[in-house]
């Protein structure tokens, strides 16, 4: 890892990424900071305080995201305002975009050409998502 180009929103970031355990170094023309380690625990406390019911289902609050990601940035609103794309890509795991996955029960294909596998899809619980996590880094 290293050092990262996106341009995001018509705004162009260099970027210090080193993984979402270390901080985030941003610079862009006009300011330079650095965002603090984006943790799975940051990120399901965070989505718990910016998501609520709605008609349609979930509604996130992106602002209330942002302002979270940006804790600790001592940037003024316009700051704020340009950091926002950058943010969100931070709280979203910073990968491109993910192809659809498949429907529950069609196969996903993980391997390679030389080391096939594939797998087939469930839905998990967030207690069986923490559960399995728990057990994959406690040994047992």
């Amino acid at each position: 890892m290293g050092p990262l180009e996106l341009n995001l929103a018509g705004t162009a970031y260099r970027l210090d990424f080193a993984g979402f355990h270390r901080p985030l170094g941003i610079a862009t023309d006009t300011l330079a900071v650095t965002l603090p380690p984006w943790t799975y625990r940051r990120h399901m406390d965070t989505l718990r305080l910016c998501t609520a019911p709605s008609a349609s289902g979930l509604r996130l609050d992106s602002r209330a995201l942002c302002n979270a990601v940006l804790t600790g940035v001592d940037a003024d609103e316009a700051a704020r305002r340009e950091l926002a794309p950058i943010a969100l890509w931070w709280a979203a795991g910073g990968d491109a975009p993910l192809a659809q996955p498949p429907a529950e029960g069609e196969w996903l294909d993980l391997g390679s050409y030389d080391n096939p596998a594939r797998v087939r899809l469930r839905p998990w619980t967030e207690h069986q998502r923490l559960a399995a996590l728990d057990a994959s880094l406690s040994g047992e």
